[in-house]
């Protein structure tokens, strides 16, 4: 779980589980898991497992979301321009936290897990 910075065009501030980021020209799916993983987590040399790809509808925005797992036991180094706060949280601490706090939307309880 991470928080979004306030400084974000899109959700600002809100709780999220996921990382993410625009496909670039000529970028693949796959590739903005990637470079989205290096960037926002410090996260290298894995291979997102391709899950789904989700239509996402909102009052703001609409997109075609490519979702990617990925299992990761080293460590994180966040991106401070992106997140303020993160930290591994159990499920049901994931529930405590999505009522407390504001949450972008487009969160999805997946059994195993939960997914963007």
């Amino acid at each position: 779980m991470h928080r979004r910075t306030e400084s974000k065009d899109v959700f600002p501030g809100a709780y999220e589980v996921c990382v993410g980021g625009v496909v670039a020209a000529g970028e693949s799916y796959e590739e903005t898991a990637r470079r989205e993983l290096a960037e926002e987590l410090g996260i290298e040399r894995v291979e997102p497992l391709f899950l789904f790809i989700h239509r996402y509808t909102g009052p703001r925005k609409q997109c075609l979301i490519g979702v990617y797992n990925v299992e990761w036991n080293g460590p994180i180094r966040h991106q401070d321009t992106e997140v303020t706060w993160g930290a591994w949280i159990s499920p049901d601490q994931l529930d405590q936290m999505l009522g407390r706090g504001s949450s972008c939307p487009i969160i999805l309880r997946s059994i195993g897990g939960f997914f963007y």
